[in-house]
């Protein structure tokens, strides 16, 4: 069986921070490898933002405290590499959050981490979320 290399990570105005890929897809990922049937989509659809504070697992399923979800405004997907972006205009509500998540449509967490944003109900905010696997040796 070859080794998946995974890694996830947010950027969020000057700001970037590490994120961690949930079992659920490092699990759907090894069925992909051993050509069984997957049964939960990887396609990202929503970005999620929460106050939670424990620190991001691979077992997270869900956020901690979750207060606001916002649906994709670009998906791109090039050798591995998936970028999902949410664009907050400054006309959107302000917020204070400290977890981040990447969902599927069917609610599954693809990947978390640990932020720290405030927005203004004044500012405008770009969340980007770098996904990347790929197969290693």
């Amino acid at each position: 069986m070859p080794a998946i290399n995974t890694s996830a990570s947010a950027r969020i105005g000057d700001a970037d921070y590490a994120g961690v890929v949930t079992k659920t897809v490092l699990d759907a990922l090894d069925s992909l490898f051993a050509q069984d049937s997957v049964t939960v989509s990887l396609r990202p659809a929503y970005i999620a933002l929460g106050t939670g504070t424990s620190a991001a697992s691979i077992y997270d399923t869900a956020l901690d405290n979750e207060t606001h979800r916002y649906p994709l405004t670009q998906l791109t997907q090039s050798s591995g590499i998936t970028t999902a972006l949410v664009n907050l205009p400054a006309s959107s509500v302000g917020f204070t959050a400290s977890e981040l998540g990447v969902f599927a449509q069917d609610g599954t967490l693809l990947a978390r981490a640990n932020v720290s944003i405030n927005k203004t109900e004044n500012s405008i905010l770009n969340i980007i979320w770098v996904l990347s696997i790929s197969q290693g040796g």
